[in-house]
Protein backbone atom coordinates (compact mmCIF):
# COMPACT_ATOMS: atom_id res chain seq x y z
CA UNK A 1 0.00 0.00 0.00
CA UNK A 2 1.37 3.51 -1.08
CA UNK A 3 2.13 5.77 1.85
CA UNK A 4 2.02 9.71 2.16
CA UNK A 5 4.25 11.92 3.61
CA UNK A 6 2.18 12.31 6.57
CA UNK A 7 1.76 8.92 6.94
CA UNK A 8 5.58 8.63 7.40
CA UNK A 9 5.44 11.94 9.69
CA UNK A 10 2.52 10.45 12.09
CA UNK A 11 4.53 6.76 12.12
CA UNK A 12 7.82 9.26 13.57
CA UNK A 13 5.45 10.59 15.70
CA UNK A 14 4.09 7.27 17.04
CA UNK A 15 7.92 6.11 18.07
CA UNK A 16 8.91 9.08 19.35
CA UNK A 17 5.57 9.20 21.62
CA UNK A 18 6.31 5.41 22.86
CA UNK A 19 9.69 5.53 23.54
CA UNK A 20 9.55 8.44 25.63
CA UNK A 21 6.54 7.13 27.65
CA UNK A 22 7.62 3.77 27.63
CA UNK A 23 11.57 3.54 27.71
CA UNK A 24 12.33 2.53 31.03
CA UNK A 25 10.24 -0.99 30.00
CA UNK A 26 11.28 -1.39 26.53
CA UNK A 27 13.95 -4.39 26.05
CA UNK A 28 16.94 -3.46 23.89
CA UNK A 29 15.90 -5.15 20.60
CA UNK A 30 12.37 -3.33 21.02
CA UNK A 31 14.33 0.09 20.83
CA UNK A 32 16.26 -1.32 18.18
CA UNK A 33 13.37 -2.38 15.94
CA UNK A 34 11.75 0.74 16.23
CA UNK A 35 15.10 2.74 15.42
CA UNK A 36 15.49 0.17 12.61
CA UNK A 37 11.88 0.92 11.09
CA UNK A 38 12.52 4.66 11.29
CA UNK A 39 16.02 4.26 9.41
CA UNK A 40 13.93 2.14 6.72
CA UNK A 41 11.38 4.93 6.32
CA UNK A 42 14.70 7.66 6.29
CA UNK A 43 16.26 6.08 3.12
CA UNK A 44 12.45 5.27 1.08
CA UNK A 45 11.86 9.37 1.95
CA UNK A 46 15.48 9.90 1.06
CA UNK A 47 15.26 7.50 -2.34
CA UNK A 48 12.25 9.58 -3.96
CA UNK A 49 13.96 12.93 -2.73
CA UNK A 50 16.86 12.12 -4.86
CA UNK A 51 15.12 10.71 -7.76
CA UNK A 52 12.88 14.19 -7.90
CA UNK A 53 15.73 16.39 -7.41
CA UNK A 54 17.58 14.22 -10.33
CA UNK A 55 14.91 14.88 -12.71
CA UNK A 56 14.81 19.13 -11.41
CA UNK A 57 18.53 18.91 -12.15
CA UNK A 58 18.63 16.85 -15.54
CA UNK A 59 15.46 19.38 -16.68
CA UNK A 60 17.32 22.79 -15.21
CA UNK A 61 20.44 21.77 -17.22
CA UNK A 62 19.06 21.61 -20.36
CA UNK A 63 16.89 24.97 -20.24
CA UNK A 64 20.12 26.18 -19.72
CA UNK A 65 21.55 25.51 -22.68
CA UNK A 66 18.68 27.27 -24.44
CA UNK A 67 18.28 30.24 -22.51
CA UNK A 68 20.13 32.53 -20.08
CA UNK A 69 18.83 30.31 -17.03
CA UNK A 70 21.08 29.19 -14.37
CA UNK A 71 21.33 26.37 -13.75
CA UNK A 72 21.05 25.62 -9.61
CA UNK A 73 22.09 22.15 -8.21
CA UNK A 74 19.61 20.68 -6.03
CA UNK A 75 21.17 18.45 -3.55
CA UNK A 76 18.27 16.00 -2.19
CA UNK A 77 20.39 15.69 1.24
CA UNK A 78 18.57 18.27 3.25
CA UNK A 79 20.88 20.18 5.29
CA UNK A 80 19.99 21.81 8.75
CA UNK A 81 17.94 25.52 6.69
CA UNK A 82 16.10 23.12 4.77
CA UNK A 83 12.71 22.85 6.88
CA UNK A 84 9.71 22.08 5.22
CA UNK A 85 5.71 21.99 6.47
CA UNK A 86 4.51 18.81 5.87
CA UNK A 87 0.56 19.73 6.41
CA UNK A 88 0.02 22.31 3.85
CA UNK A 89 0.51 22.77 0.46
CA UNK A 90 3.16 25.41 -1.34
CA UNK A 91 1.90 29.45 0.29
CA UNK A 92 1.90 32.04 -1.89
CA UNK A 93 1.50 34.46 0.56
CA UNK A 94 2.42 35.15 4.26
CA UNK A 95 1.36 37.05 7.32
CA UNK A 96 3.19 37.19 10.63
CA UNK A 97 0.91 36.52 13.37
CA UNK A 98 3.24 37.26 15.75
CA UNK A 99 6.88 37.72 15.97
CA UNK A 100 9.20 34.92 14.51
CA UNK A 101 5.38 32.77 13.59
CA UNK A 102 4.24 33.30 9.77
CA UNK A 103 1.32 31.62 8.51
CA UNK A 104 0.13 30.74 4.85
CA UNK A 105 -2.71 33.35 3.69
CA UNK A 106 -4.58 35.68 1.11
CA UNK A 107 -4.47 39.34 1.30
CA UNK A 108 -6.95 41.04 0.36
CA UNK A 109 -8.53 44.48 0.48
CA UNK A 110 -11.95 43.81 1.96
CA UNK A 111 -14.32 41.28 2.90
CA UNK A 112 -15.95 41.79 -0.16
CA UNK A 113 -13.62 39.75 -1.91
CA UNK A 114 -13.49 36.73 0.20
CA UNK A 115 -15.33 34.02 -2.12
CA UNK A 116 -17.70 31.54 -1.27
CA UNK A 117 -16.17 28.45 0.70
CA UNK A 118 -17.88 25.19 1.71
CA UNK A 119 -18.23 22.63 4.51
CA UNK A 120 -17.77 19.06 2.96
CA UNK A 121 -19.34 15.88 4.55
CA UNK A 122 -16.94 12.85 3.57
CA UNK A 123 -19.09 9.78 3.62
CA UNK A 124 -15.99 7.12 3.70
CA UNK A 125 -15.18 8.93 7.33
CA UNK A 126 -18.65 10.16 8.34
CA UNK A 127 -17.36 13.07 9.22
CA UNK A 128 -17.13 16.91 8.20
CA UNK A 129 -14.09 18.72 6.71
CA UNK A 130 -12.70 22.10 5.43
CA UNK A 131 -9.38 22.18 3.60
CA UNK A 132 -7.51 25.07 4.53
CA UNK A 133 -4.09 26.23 2.72
CA UNK A 134 -3.86 22.20 1.97
CA UNK A 135 -4.82 21.20 5.85
CA UNK A 136 -7.45 18.95 5.91
CA UNK A 137 -9.14 20.21 9.16
CA UNK A 138 -12.42 17.14 9.94
CA UNK A 139 -14.43 16.18 12.64
CA UNK A 140 -17.95 16.02 13.76
CA UNK A 141 -20.28 17.33 16.15
CA UNK A 142 -19.37 16.13 19.87
CA UNK A 143 -20.47 16.01 23.44
CA UNK A 144 -18.78 17.65 26.30
CA UNK A 145 -18.84 15.94 29.47
CA UNK A 146 -17.77 16.82 33.08
CA UNK A 147 -14.60 13.57 33.48
CA UNK A 148 -13.25 11.78 31.23
CA UNK A 149 -15.24 8.82 29.59
CA UNK A 150 -15.80 6.58 26.65
CA UNK A 151 -14.57 7.75 23.43
CA UNK A 152 -12.77 11.09 25.37
CA UNK A 153 -9.08 10.36 24.86
CA UNK A 154 -7.39 9.55 21.48
CA UNK A 155 -6.31 5.98 21.47
CA UNK A 156 -2.48 5.60 21.66
CA UNK A 157 -2.58 2.68 19.46
CA UNK A 158 -4.02 3.45 16.46
CA UNK A 159 -4.40 0.59 13.83
CA UNK A 160 -2.64 -1.56 16.48
CA UNK A 161 -4.82 -1.65 18.92
CA UNK A 162 -5.82 -5.06 19.99
CA UNK A 163 -9.20 -4.32 19.80
CA UNK A 164 -9.24 -4.09 16.29
CA UNK A 165 -7.43 -7.22 16.42
CA UNK A 166 -9.84 -9.35 18.38
CA UNK A 167 -12.68 -7.49 16.70
CA UNK A 168 -14.34 -5.56 19.81
CA UNK A 169 -14.83 -2.20 20.38
CA UNK A 170 -11.88 -0.24 21.76
CA UNK A 171 -13.40 2.30 24.64
CA UNK A 172 -10.78 5.29 23.38
CA UNK A 173 -11.60 6.98 20.37
CA UNK A 174 -10.44 5.96 16.95
CA UNK A 175 -9.72 8.40 13.98
CA UNK A 176 -11.87 7.26 11.07
CA UNK A 177 -8.70 6.35 9.01
CA UNK A 178 -7.46 3.39 11.85
CA UNK A 179 -11.09 1.79 10.56
CA UNK A 180 -10.14 2.01 6.89
CA UNK A 181 -6.39 1.31 6.87
CA UNK A 182 -8.03 -1.94 8.70
CA UNK A 183 -10.19 -2.24 6.21
CA UNK A 184 -13.32 -2.39 8.80
CA UNK A 185 -16.57 -0.60 8.69
CA UNK A 186 -16.50 3.07 10.22
CA UNK A 187 -18.50 3.39 13.06
CA UNK A 188 -21.04 6.13 14.58
CA UNK A 189 -18.96 6.97 16.77
CA UNK A 190 -19.80 10.16 18.83
CA UNK A 191 -15.78 12.21 19.81
CA UNK A 192 -16.08 13.29 23.99
CA UNK A 193 -14.60 16.21 24.73
CA UNK A 194 -14.13 17.14 28.23
CA UNK A 195 -14.54 20.62 30.03
CA UNK A 196 -11.47 21.31 30.45
CA UNK A 197 -9.96 20.30 27.44
CA UNK A 198 -11.71 24.11 26.03
CA UNK A 199 -9.48 25.76 28.72
CA UNK A 200 -6.67 27.34 28.07
CA UNK A 201 -3.45 26.81 31.02
CA UNK A 202 -0.21 27.76 31.27
CA UNK A 203 1.26 25.35 33.64
CA UNK A 204 1.66 21.80 32.32
CA UNK A 205 0.88 19.20 35.13
CA UNK A 206 -1.23 16.12 35.36
CA UNK A 207 -4.27 18.17 36.02
CA UNK A 208 -4.23 20.40 32.90
CA UNK A 209 -2.65 17.31 31.24
CA UNK A 210 -5.74 17.27 28.26
CA UNK A 211 -5.86 21.55 28.56
CA UNK A 212 -5.02 23.64 26.25
CA UNK A 213 -1.43 24.78 26.45
CA UNK A 214 -1.42 26.99 23.30
CA UNK A 215 -3.05 30.32 22.55
CA UNK A 216 -2.61 33.08 24.31
CA UNK A 217 -0.81 35.31 21.69
CA UNK A 218 1.35 37.35 24.78
CA UNK A 219 2.42 33.20 25.26
CA UNK A 220 2.77 31.53 22.34
CA UNK A 221 6.55 31.42 21.44
CA UNK A 222 7.12 30.05 24.99
CA UNK A 223 4.34 27.62 25.08
CA UNK A 224 5.44 26.35 21.49
CA UNK A 225 8.90 25.81 23.41
CA UNK A 226 8.08 24.63 26.26
CA UNK A 227 4.81 21.78 25.37
CA UNK A 228 5.61 18.15 25.88
CA UNK A 229 4.81 15.93 23.11
CA UNK A 230 2.78 13.95 24.05
CA UNK A 231 0.51 16.97 25.35
CA UNK A 232 1.28 18.35 22.14
CA UNK A 233 -0.43 15.69 20.21
CA UNK A 234 -3.54 15.20 22.12
CA UNK A 235 -4.33 19.01 22.28
CA UNK A 236 -3.50 19.11 18.89
CA UNK A 237 -5.96 15.58 17.86
CA UNK A 238 -8.69 18.16 20.35
CA UNK A 239 -7.86 20.80 18.19
CA UNK A 240 -9.42 19.76 15.20
CA UNK A 241 -12.21 18.34 16.75
CA UNK A 242 -13.28 21.39 18.52
CA UNK A 243 -12.59 23.32 15.85
CA UNK A 244 -15.22 21.40 13.60
CA UNK A 245 -17.71 21.40 16.34
CA UNK A 246 -17.71 24.93 16.83
CA UNK A 247 -18.10 25.82 13.02
CA UNK A 248 -20.97 23.09 13.14
CA UNK A 249 -22.38 24.64 16.05
CA UNK A 250 -22.02 28.41 14.17
CA UNK A 251 -23.59 27.15 11.14
CA UNK A 252 -26.35 25.61 13.57
CA UNK A 253 -27.20 28.85 14.99
CA UNK A 254 -27.47 30.36 11.32
CA UNK A 255 -29.58 27.93 10.40
CA UNK A 256 -32.19 29.25 13.28
CA UNK A 257 -31.79 32.70 12.41
CA UNK A 258 -29.96 33.23 15.26
CA UNK A 259 -26.98 35.53 14.15
CA UNK A 260 -26.87 38.97 13.51
CA UNK A 261 -27.64 39.42 10.08
CA UNK A 262 -25.64 42.15 8.31
CA UNK A 263 -26.66 44.22 4.82
CA UNK A 264 -25.48 41.80 1.94
CA UNK A 265 -22.45 42.44 0.29
CA UNK A 266 -23.31 41.65 -3.60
Amino acid sequence: MDRTLRDYLNHADECHEQLEKYFAGLTSKQVEDKILEMQANIKTIQAVAYQIANISNIASRALSKRSKYVHKFIDPLPNENDCGVLRSMYPIESKELVDGIQIPVKTIDSAKDIPIAHIYYVNDIKQYAINIEGIVIKGNLGNIVNYQIENSVRCEYGIECKSFKKNIKCKYYHDPEDYIKCNMQVPDNTKNFTVGSWIYSKTKTPRTYFARHIGSKDNLIHDLNTIKRVQYREEIANREGQLIHDLLIYLVLNSKGLLERYIPWF
